[in-house]
């Protein structure tokens, strides 16, 4: 699961409209290889997340805003799980948290919680902006089909495993070069070599209804 239209290279660059056509070409390729079988999910081009997003970039800052459009998206996952519950094993998620957005829960903790850290992530970026406010960043809210109530928050228990490949294209085009180097057979490091060692690029090889976050 990507949004092609919201991925970029390292230096902050956006995709050109044939570096989105190649990199969803080679997710579709990884996607239909014999041990993978799976389905590629493009979120870029639904009219409803499009105003959830559009939402969202006016109000960085705002967790609500991030969440709305990860509700949507766990929509759309739970619409695949519901016609074929036994379909969906694992969800990998390509891409960083301003493509397809972690789930924002608030930390009640007592002792040291999350606005009491100082994680290394760009000043301006909207983690930065969740972690400031309180909120702890989950991923695991994709693959969970409802949430565990826990005194006053909820939790979310994912019933299929749920990962993220990558966040610049860099990072995700070598990351699946060091899975098919290796055939898919986990020798870490070999494939820590692959993934940090890789020097060719993407650009080198050129081929719902919105709502209103309560901010």
């Amino acid at each position: 699961m990507t949004h092609t239209g919201r991925l970029s290279h390292r230096n902050g660059d956006a995709l050109t409209l044939e570096e989105r056509n190649w990199l969803l070409h080679m997710l579709q390729e990884f996607a239909a290889r014999d041990e993978v079988r799976g389905v590629v999910l493009d979120l870029d081009g639904d009219s409803g997340l499009d105003q959830d997003y559009q939402q969202w970039d006016r109000h960085k800052s705002c967790a609500p805003a991030a969440n709305i459009v990860a509700e949507a998206i766990h929509d759309l996952v739970g619409a695949y799980r519901h016609a074929d519950p036994k379909a969906l094993e694992y969800l990998t998620i390509v891409g960083s948290d301003a493509a397809v957005p972690f789930r924002r829960v608030p930390d009640h903790a007592a002792g040291m919680p999350e606005n009491n850290h100082n994680p290394p992530v760009m000043d301006l970026s909207e983690s930065r902006a969740s972690f400031a406010r309180g909120y702890v960043l989950t991923q695991d809210y994709y693959g969970s089909s409802s949430a565990v109530a826990r005194q006053e928050h909820d939790m979310y228990v994912p019933g299929v495993a749920v990962g993220r490949a990558g966040e610049s294209v860099e990072d995700i085009v070598a990351l699946f070069d060091a899975y098919k180097a290796s055939d898919g057979v986990s020798r870490p490091q070999a494939a820590l070599a692959a993934a940090t060692c890789s020097c060719r690029t993407l650009r080198s090889w050129r081929p719902g209804s919105s709502r209103q976050a309560d901010c």
